[in-house]
C-alpha cells in the first residue's frame, strides 16, 4: 500500500510520567510522615472512628496517584489489569504502613485501618477511571 494512503495514527500527547512518579513518591513519603507521628494531626482521634474515614480519605488519594501513574507507565490493556496492580501495591503500602506504625510508640497496627486503606484505595481508583472514561 503507497505510504500516502496508509492511515495514520493520531499521536496522543505525551504525559509526563517522571511528574507522576514523583507525585506518588512524594505522596507515599507523605503516609509515611504521618504514620511516623506519635500522635495523629489534628486531633483525628477525638471522635469516634474518624481515623476509619481520615485513612480513607488518605488511601484514596493513593488509589488517584496509583492508576494514573500506572495507566500513563505501563499502558495496560484492560481496565481490570490497571486496577488489580494498582490495587495490589496500593495493599502492600498499607500492610508496611501499618507495619511502621506498629514501632512508632504510642502507635498500633490496626486490621480496621487496613480495611479503611482498602476501601479508599478501590473508592480512589473507581473515581480516577471514572473522571477518566468520562473524558
Amino acid at each position: 500500500m503507497p505510504a500516502h494512503k496508509r492511515r495514520r495514527r493520531k499521536r496522543l500527547p505525551q504525559p509526563n510520567i517522571l511528574l507522576a512518579w514523583c507525585a506518588l513518591t512524594l505522596y507515599c513519603d507523605f503516609i509515611f510522615f504521618l504514620s511516623s507521628l506519635e500522635t495523629p494531626p489534628l486531633g483525628i482521634r477525638l471522635y469516634f472512628h474518624t481515623d476509619k474515614l481520615a485513612h480513607g480519605v488518605e488511601y484514596a488519594v493513593l488509589g488517584v496517584l496509583l492508576a494514573w501513574t500506572f495507566f500513563i507507565t505501563f499502558r495496560f490493556r484492560s481496565w481490570k489489569a490497571l486496577m488489580t496492580a494498582a490495587m495490589v501495591v496500593g495493599a502492600l503500602i498499607a500492610v508496611s504502613d501499618e507495619w511502621h506504625q506498629s514501632y512508632v510508640p504510642g502507635r498500633n497496627a490496626r486490621l480496621g485501618d487496613l480495611v479503611a486503606d482498602g476501601v479508599g484505595l478501590w473508592a480512589g481508583m473507581a473515581l480516577w477511571r471514572r473522571r477518566r472514561q468520562n473524558a
